[in-house]
């Protein structure tokens, strides 16, 4: 190794450190002049673990221990210095990036081992030999982790803010510590025992990783399946206070249509025609055959109404009824709100939207179409709504999942800007 490597290894190892930190904190929220931050920050960093090198190190396991204790410490708040989150937020991402540098550092020691002595003597003399050397270690390490662990990092910090998590990942991190004390016990040993230990702790890492990420996707599912609780039940009270109100809007109409009947011929004419005209909105004119689906668009035809948006449906009721009321409603529901949303950012003359219900045989097919003001990002299919990147297109997921439930699917397609939602449902009872 050069000399300046093999003297300022401390500092390099907090650099190569928050290069593993960045695998899992670019979407966490910067902090204003995050560049000037970094690297003040990084830089003041090195000079101090350069310090403490010089009045601490010693060769025994409590020296190195207490460096590695405190170029984890400094690490954590050069973090929290250049991001805008919380502190569980910054151990977890600090913790991860730690481990990831550890390992890349295992497979830079185990290649030693492996490769002829003569090459490795002559690229690791040279500067250039030995920064090539690490930016393939760190840089390969650190480019398969970006892609392996991009699924949970791009989701936000909300799925890494949490304090259990958090400190799980500093217990790692503490035992991480520890098995660096394997290698470095100031004992000669075989290349096979030292190639042993190296592969040794880069199995543990990995283990340690895995088992970190693991217990964050359960806690998201865990999350989301409390969040699709929330919202069936939601939904289903929703269903039933529509279903009543438009029970009783239906009694209060009926009510006022016989009472006008019996003003007729005591009062102008032109007058009760007139207050006729006034209550007609009022009227159930959706007759589908489906009570839920006439609740749907009962509900949904006031609020296209309000944003004036001309709502055109042919739908048989009827053929939807082996499909359950909530299912019904909340896929319906959630098909319609998407449009509405949608027309409502149409010029005023522009605002549609069709729907369509059908039965053919033991299938049920349901088409809507509406103009679409934007570009409509997808993502695995779906529209990813860009305003929640937690639960990006949850409610088309659930549709989904409804549309699955009857063996059927869902597709969307956007063309010439316009938007279409199709769902196919087959009846399990008409199946043969």
């Amino acid at each position: 190794m050069p000399l300046w490597y093999d003297a300022h290894w401390q500092a390099l190892l907090l650099f190569q450190a928050m290069c593993g930190v960045f695998v899992f904190s670019y979407s966490l929220e910067r902090r204003r002049h995050f560049v000037l931050r970094l690297t003040l920050g990084l830089a003041a960093g090195m000079i101090l673990v350069e310090i403490v090198t010089r009045l601490l190190f010693a060769r025994g396991m409590m020296a190195e221990f207490t460096v590695i204790t405190i170029l984890y410490l400094l690490l954590n708040l050069l973090v929290w210095f250049c991001y805008n989150e919380s502190v569980w937020t910054v151990l977890f991402v600090t913790a991860s990036g730690y481990v990831l540098q550890d390992m890349a550092s295992d497979i830079k020691a185990a290649l030693r081992y492996t490769m002829p002595f003569s090459f490795f003597r002559d690229l690791a003399s040279t500067t250039p030999g030995v920064l090539l050397f690490d930016l393939v270690c760190y840089g390969g390490l650190y480019l398969a982790g970006y892609f392996l662990f991009r699924p949970f990092t791009r989701q936000g910090p909300g799925d890494l803010d949490s304090k259990y998590k958090a400190l799980f990942s500093v217990a790692v991190l503490f035992l991480c510590a520890g098995l660096t004390r394997l290698t470095r016990d100031g004992q000669q040993h075989s290349i096979s025992l030292n190639l042993s230990l190296y592969l040794y702790r880069l199995l543990s890492d990995s283990l340690i990783l895995i088992v970190q990420y693991s217990v964050m996707e359960r806690a998201l599912m865990a999350g989301r399946v409390e969040a699709m609780q929330e919202i069936v039940h939601r939904q289903h009270s929703q269903y039933q206070a529509s279903k009543d109100r438009v029970r009783q809007i239906n009694e209060k109409y009926h009510d006022l249509k016989q009472l006008l009947a019996q003003f007729r011929g005591k009062v102008p004419e032109n007058q009760v025609d007139a207050l006729e005209k006034s209550i007609s909105t009022y009227e159930d004119v959706v007759h589908t055959g489906s009570e839920v689906l006439d609740v749907v668009l009962g509900e949904k035809r006031e609020r296209c109404r309000l944003r004036d948006i001309q709502l055109t449906c042919y739908a048989d009721g009827a053929g939807l009824a082996f499909v359950d009321g909530l299912d019904l409603y909340s896929l319906l529901g959630d098909a319609l709100d998407n449009a509405l949303r949608a027309a409502a950012r149409m010029p005023e003359g522009q605002r549609f939207i069709t729907f369509t219900a059908r039965r053919e045989g033991d299938m049920a097919a349901i088409h809507i179409e509406n103009p679409a003001p934007d570009v409509v990002e997808l993502e695995n299919g779906l529209p990813r709504d860009p305003r929640d990147r937690a639960y990006a297109g949850f409610g088309m997921r659930s549709m989904q999942r409804t549309a699955a439930k009857y063996g059927g699917s869902l597709a969307v397609k956007q063309k010439d800007g316009m938007f279409y939602l199709d769902v196919l449902l087959f009846d399990p009872g008409k199946k043969q």
